[in-house]
């Protein structure tokens, strides 16, 4: 379907915090052994993979539907989604390439 890298970037990491599988409920229940804790709710430090995939994701589905319905307005779309995309950039440049490697695999 073409949407490797989508898979590989936002469905799996995602997937995995949000449906859980026996590795999350593994480090759950040794959490709780050690800490006497759970946490719940997303495990990020940093809310750079979330904002990065909603400004692809929303991004791409509002393109698509520029598209479908000939509306005319994908220069308009990206440019008001620039402000995020040089945020989100220049955060990125901040993040060393462990850190980058670390929040983007999950």
């Amino acid at each position: 379907m073409g949407v490797g890298d989508w898979y590989d970037l936002y469905y799996r990491p995602f997937s995995e915090e949000s449906h859980g599988s026996e590795p999350a409920i593994r480090a759950e229940l040794e959490r709780l052994a050690k800490e006497g804790t759970v946490r719940i709710g997303p495990q990020y430090d940093d809310p750079f993979p979330v904002l990065y995939a909603v400004l692809n994701a929303v991004g791409a589905a509002m393109l698509a539907l520029d598209r479908h319905f000939g509306l005319g307005k994908a220069a308009e779309i990206e440019m008001s989604a620039q402000p995020l995309v040089v945020a989100i950039k220049e955060h990125q440049e901040t993040m060393d390439a462990v850190t980058w490697r670390r929040m983007m695999t999950p």
